[in-house]
């Protein structure tokens, strides 16, 4: 049996085991005794806790502020000092508390405290009880998970509910109570913690600034920690792609969703001053007729330009591209899964400085041609055109790679060249995986904002009749997706027929909102473009040339 040590206090005795830890406090000395330990000022001592213990990888998880799975990972990787009692992977697992301090010590994985404002909101907080009218300023911006301390959440969320659901004013006594209803009353400090925001008010103060610095440093926050989870994904071996969606999401930031009722601001696009008939609602793709009938490419619309093999679905895509970038200064990302980065460049200097294209091939080039194609490739390195050659793209990468593109550098028109190339990631049935793109594609639009143009094959017609969309074939599933599709044809690759050398057809087959038709242009092989007709020369005589150029400056 332990002996047991006497210890001796003024006016009493108090008997400890020798393997308790025992603190005195010295009334005469007025000081703690450090032969005895302990130290927590009382007269009678007392006894230190022991270490505690954490039990389980959800404890150990949460204290090091990582998931689970990474904290298993720690253990493998940095030699966490896990303590297994038992075997298998059901084994139960301990630390103490003082080794996992230890460890984070010697591993340096202390964080900095994430990105905040507390004052600022202290302020918003204050001077929303001061005016109540700040809060209908800042409540379309802020959520109150935007908050970074649980306490100003629940308060911020309490002021919304008594505005909104009781329509109270906002004061300490009706924050109080709602607070208290909620059972949040002591979590946040009570009226005391209530009434010392006052302290915080400004003299001279913009709500709207503080509300936007506190919105930023939530969306860094959550950026930081979505950061962790790709770093997370990337652990548990997910897919690059997978990764890349992950990681620009988080740069574009979120998306709008769920239902909300339809507001009188967002007819505002469509109630503007009433614009010139000359002006489109949306990109001018140069082909007038095209434009004036569809009123150009409007942003949200999956546009499809099909044709049959060699009828110069790239060239039409790459006139649109040029327009777009050379006239209206937009940007536009291009992602050419047939043709190469080198070949593209070549088509594209050729058409803008309207040099034909065989001759460069050839290597035979007048003096008059080269300084053109200079030019040209000079004005082509300073428009936004940007353009991805991956022979086999996925769905994913592609929206990715928008995402990044808007964010940075932002983002006017996408085309696709061409949708039979673009891969869907899970293996499937061709006819479904198209099937998928086609609904990711439109998707894509309306999540961009931004029309996105697609060409697709059409399958070869076996009599001399224009196409129409049955034969989009194993595309048909754009049919449904698609807002506008117009079919590229020409009658010269049906059949050998001079006079009909150069004519092409846009036919425009489907569209959701506005007529159908037939538009006529020339197309210029050499150059690879396509032009509008001219009907009559300016004097009303009939045409000298088969095209009305376009105004290139070479």
């Amino acid at each position: 049996m332990a002996s047991s040590r006497r210890v001796a206090i003024p006016s009493r005795v108090v008997e400890r085991p020798p393997d308790k830890i025992v603190g005195v406090f010295h009334r005469q000395r007025g000081r703690h005794d450090p032969r005895f330990g302990g130290a927590d000022g009382s007269p009678m001592g007392c006894e230190m806790k022991r270490d505690r213990e954490l039990k389980s990888w959800k404890e150990i998880a949460e204290s090091l502020g990582v998931s689970v799975r990474t904290a298993q990972k720690l253990e493998e990787d940095q030699d966490l000092p896990i303590k297994r009692h038992g075997i298998g992977p059901k084994a139960r697992v301990s630390i103490s508390a003082k080794d996992l301090s230890d460890w984070k010590l010697r591993s340096k994985t202390s964080e900095p405290a994430p990105p905040s404002d507390i004052k600022a909101e202290r302020q918003v907080l204050a001077m929303i009880l001061v005016n109540n009218e700040n809060l209908y300023l800042i409540e379309e911006m802020l959520k109150p998970e935007d908050f970074y301390l649980e306490t100003h959440r629940a308060i911020f969320s309490a002021m919304v509910r008594i505005i909104h659901d009781h329509k109270w004013s906002i004061d300490l006594i009706t924050l109080t109570e709602e607070l208290h209803r909620t059972g949040e009353e002591k979590s946040v400090g009570g009226v005391a913690y209530i009434a010392s925001l006052l302290d915080e008010v400004p003299y001279d103060f913009d709500i709207s600034s503080a509300a936007d610095t506190i919105k930023k440093k939530a969306l860094i926050r959550r950026q930081i920690n979505n950061a962790k989870l790709v770093l997370q994904n990337w652990h548990e071996g997910k897919g690059v792609d997978m990764l890349l969606q992950r990681g620009d999401e988080l740069i574009a930031g979120e998306t709008k969703s769920g239902l909300t009722p339809l507001k009188k601001e967002e007819a505002n696009v469509w109630l503007t001053k009433p614009k010139p008939k000359t002006e489109l609602a949306g990109l001018a793709t140069g082909i007038h007729d095209f434009d004036c009938m569809t009123g150009g490419l409007k942003s949200g619309e999956l546009v499809v330009f099909a044709g049959a093999p060699s009828s110069g679905k790239t060239a039409f895509l790459l006139n649109i591209a040029e327009h777009v970038t050379f006239r209206s200064g937009g940007s536009v990302g291009l992602f050419s899964s047939e043709i190469d980065r080198e070949q593209l460049l070549l088509r594209v200097m050729c058409s803008t400085a309207m040099v034909d294209l065989v001759h460069v091939r050839s290597g035979h080039v007048s003096k008059e041609d080269h300084q053109k194609l200079v030019q040209a490739l000079e004005e082509i390195g300073k428009v936004p055109l940007y353009v991805d050659d991956n022979p086999r793209p996925t769905i994913e990468s592609i929206r990715a790679q928008c995402l990044t593109l808007r964010s940075r550098k932002g983002l006017d028109l996408v085309i696709i060249d061409s949708f039979q190339m673009v891969m869907g990631q899970i293996q499937e049935s061709r006819r479904t995986e198209l099937s998928r793109v086609s609904r990711e594609l439109k998707a894509m639009a309306r999540e961009l904002r931004v029309p996105v143009v697609v060409s697709s094959q059409l399958s070869r017609s076996k009599n001399l009749n224009p196409p129409t969309l049955r034969d989009l074939d194993d595309a048909s599933c754009l049919e449904q997706d698609a807002d506008v599709i117009t079919l590229i044809h020409r009658e010269e690759l049906l059949m050998d027929l001079e006079g009909n050398k150069g004519a092409a057809e846009l036919i425009v087959a489907k569209q959701r909102v506005g007529p159908r038709g037939v538009i006529k242009l020339a197309f210029l092989e050499g150059w690879g473009r396509f032009e509008n007709l001219m009907e009559k020369e300016p004097d009303g005589t009939p045409p000298q040339r088969m095209f009305r150029n376009t105004d290139s400056p070479f």
